[in-house]
């Protein structure tokens, strides 16, 4: 019941979308870096958004 009522709770608060939240300059950085293992988990972006 708490696990439902948390989702419930997150679907009508909605999702924040602006240009802090969808990070274009960090989508950018990672995808056209040449090196291998570069990936979104190693930017503090990702760390800033991700919820605990």
């Amino acid at each position: 019941d708490d696990e439902l009522a948390g989702i419930t709770k997150r679907l009508l608060e909605g999702i924040n979308v602006n240009e802090e939240t969808i990070a274009l300059d960090v989508i950018k950085k990672v995808v056209s870096n040449p090196k291998k293992g570069v990936n979104f988990l190693g930017e503090p972006h990702t760390r800033k958004f991700t919820r605990k």
